[in-house]
């Protein structure tokens, strides 16, 4: 039995995970009328920059996408390292100043995202689980890419099975790809036996890299908590020919360890963690140093990541992270 506090109406009650019969509450498993609220969110700013490569959330290597038409924008002085092909003769002549056009590219960004829905992700000491916050995330990207014309893919993986859906400009294949994270995410709640896969992220990864050809926007909703060399390898070559976005989903508790007696375990054993200020400060520090250390070997390859909690509605969160653009 656990206490479950709702988002919604501020209050808690007891829920039990081994009660199937029990509904599950939003906040632990999502529904698909859940996720179809979000749509709304498509008429304003979405998961997925306008501008991958000079958002907060990139680095400053030029993007790869290659656009599918040029849209004339305006004409102005010409200046050192302009294309000469661009010079405007008719301009220039009546000026006697060298002019040229200003194109606007107009670029096709299939989206692929991938989206965690394994044990890892059934986590959450606040209010959200990660996966929750996952199928949200994932529910916007989809529809945000819906909403601009371009086309929408992804994979969405638990501890053993994987659904792979192949990108299509189309809103019914958004809502199988919805359909198939909901189905996943509330497999989680009724599991009788948790039989973790340490490798599935790393071969979803694997078979993305296979599948997708180039100038994709991929974006990886995980926890990344069980990321290894392996999964570095699989993340920097996704971004060789494709514009990749992370998004790291965490909980407070796994940054600031509560200050009471804390048991631990591995499945086979357990132990009393003591209430010691020196051991949350250690555990916050180490813990702290692995996300800026996982943070800066990325952004050598210009992978932005983008860190959401489920302590907040991601909403918000999302609201807050472009605010600062």
């Amino acid at each position: 039995m656990i206490i479950v506090q709702s988002a919604t109406t501020n209050k808690k009650f007891p829920y039990s995970i081994a009660n199937s019969s029990m509904p599950h509450p939003p906040e632990i498993a999502t529904t698909l009328h859940d996720l179809m609220k979000l749509e709304y969110m498509t008429l304003g700013k979405g998961i997925l920059p306008k501008r991958t490569v000079h958002s907060i959330l990139a680095g400053k290597n030029a993007s790869k996408l290659r656009g599918r038409g040029l849209d004339f924008e305006e004409v102005r002085k010409y200046v050192q390292g302009d294309d000469i092909r661009n010079i405007d003769w008719r301009v220039t002549a009546r000026t006697k100043v060298t002019h040229t056009k200003v194109f606007n590219e107009e670029k096709e960004r299939p989206v692929f995202t991938i989206v965690d829905q394994s044990s890892f992700m059934f986590f959450g000491s606040r209010v959200y689980t990660k996966s929750v916050i996952a199928a949200q995330a994932a529910a916007i990207s989809a529809f945000r890419t819906l909403k601009v014309g371009d086309r929408f893919g992804g994979i969405i993986f638990g501890d053993q099975q994987y659904e792979h859906i192949t990108a299509k400009r189309s809103r019914v294949v958004v809502m199988r790809f919805l359909e198939k994270v909901v189905e996943y995410n509330r497999m989680l709640p009724r599991r009788k036996k948790v039989a973790s896969n340490l490798s599935q992220l790393n071969e979803m990864l694997k078979r993305a890299h296979i599948a997708l050809t180039h100038d994709y926007v991929v974006t990886v909703l995980s926890d990344l908590s069980h990321a290894n060399e392996e999964t570095f390898r699989h993340l920097i070559n996704l971004a060789m020919h494709n514009d990749l976005i992370l998004v790291n989903i965490t909980d407070p508790m796994e940054l600031h360890l509560p200050e009471v007696k804390l048991p631990v375990g591995d499945g086979d054993h357990q132990v009393m963690l003591a209430d010691r200020q020196k051991i949350r400060e250690k555990f916050h520090a180490q813990v702290t140093a692995v996300f800026e250390d996982h943070v800066s070997r990325l952004k050598k390859y210009g992978i932005p990541v983008m860190q959401v909690n489920t302590a907040q509605p991601l909403i918000d969160q999302i609201k807050k992270i472009f605010a600062k653009r």
